[in-house]
């Protein structure tokens, strides 16, 4: 794979995250202001929310530091 490419494939992988980070935060709050369910079960769904939005943030700073090793590295094949 040429370095352009894998540089394109990491980005889109970043914009993937963030997108998804935004969807669960969305979901979060909707959750939060709208639901009727029980206080328990919203309560279980908000950490599960969280956590996803946690690994999410996790994985794109990895992408992140990726992205700027390849920027950085000499070779054109990866």
């Amino acid at each position: 794979m040429k370095k352009n490419e894998l540089l394109e494939n990491i980005r889109s992988a970043i914009n993937a995250e963030e997108s998804a980070s935004t969807v669960y935060l969305g979901h979060l709050k909707a959750l939060m202001a709208r639901s009727q369910l029980d206080p328990a079960v919203v309560k279980n769904a908000q950490t599960g929310l969280g956590e996803l939005i946690e690994v999410n943030q996790d994985h794109r700073h990895i992408l992140e530091a990726l992205e700027k090793k390849v920027e950085k590295d000499s070779a054109n094949d990866f």
